[in-house]
């Protein structure tokens, strides 16, 4: 599935959204309210849908070894395919997801930041094969999680071998460092539904060389859900997501010099 304005701006941003393990791209392509927001924003939303993995079930193989797909492969050549078809930036081009599509995103971060500008996570974590990896560039990243996901432990990850127990304090600090971060400020974002249980902490890193920058929105007593959605109502996540990826393509987050410059 494809969403965005008609005609399609030359030069618009290209975002991919990846649905969650048993998910698929019908589900989240209904749920997120990227359409309408494409079309009125003026960006490229696109669902891929994953494949089967050993136990018949959809996912998005970030090096889990449940497959062999090679969604790295697959997901790198659709991008390219659509930025040359339909005249799309190809530096404003994003990868975000739920849960599986979070993981996918990270190890597109890992794998092909030359493809990838930012990237995205909602309840997703890193797989133990990507935690820890060094990539050429990195890239700004925002993560969204609730602090009592049951599914992928805010503090244990999933807990499944190939998946990894990475929390996400550790992943933090991981692209933090990697980035060279030196300033986070944290923000108590507005309660705005208290029948909820849950509030939102905004927790920004920044000052890094590069301008890079991490952004953490903690959902506090939250699940695993797509927040604004279900769950959470204090922060939108895909209003979040957009803005984080459009900010990037305008030049924050990332000096463009910075970003192009060839690996040392």
């Amino acid at each position: 599935y494809m969403e965005g304005p008609d005609p399609i701006p030359e030069g618009a941003p290209l975002i991919f959204v990846l649905h969650g393990y048993t998910s698929n791209a019908q589900l989240i392509r209904a749920y997120s309210g990227f359409s309408p927001l494409a079309e009125e924003e003026g960006f490229i939303a696109v669902f891929p849908q994953g494949t089967k993995d050993i136990f018949n079930i959809a996912h998005w193989n970030a090096n889990l070894n449940q497959s062999n797909t090679d969604d790295h492969g697959f997901l790198v050549a659709l991008a390219q395919y659509l930025q040359d078809e339909y005249g799309l930036s190809a530096e404003c081009t994003y990868a975000c997801g739920m849960s599986n599509g979070g993981f996918m995103s990270y190890s597109l971060a890992c794998e092909h930041p030359d493809v990838f500008s930012a990237i995205g996570s909602v309840t997703g974590s890193m797989s133990t094969e990507d935690f820890g990896c060094t990539p050429q560039e990195v890239v700004p990243i925002v993560h969204l999680h609730g602090t009592e996901d049951n599914t992928v432990s805010y503090d244990n990850g999933v807990g499944y071998p190939a998946w990894g127990n990475a929390s996400v304090p550790a992943i933090i600090d991981h692209w933090t460092g990697l980035m060279g971060t030196s300033t986070v400020e944290v923000t108590a974002l507005p309660n705005l539904e208290s029948n909820d249980l849950t509030s939102v902490d905004f927790l920004r890193y920044s000052g890094s060389p590069g301008g890079q920058e991490f952004h953490h929105y903690r959902g506090n007593g939250g699940g695993h859900d797509w927040f604004g959605v279900w769950g959470s109502q204090d922060v939108e996540a895909t209003l979040v997501l957009w803005d984080f990826f459009s900010a990037q393509c305008a030049g924050e987050f990332t000096s463009v010099d910075a970003q192009h410059a060839p690996a040392p």
